[in-house]
């Protein structure tokens, strides 16, 4: 994720992107995680 101009977004907006990015390292989360048992021998 950019963001071209910091300044310029509110404090809203900060709020939103902070939690988009928080979905998306979620979401990566949940997938590595399915990936890696998947392959693994328990």
């Amino acid at each position: 994720m950019h963001i071209s101009d910091p300044d310029s977004l509110s404090d809203e907006e900060w709020a939103m992107r902070i939690k988009e990015l928080e979905w998306i390292r979620t979401e990566e989360a949940k997938a590595n995680t399915k990936a890696n048992s998947k392959g693994s021998i328990h």
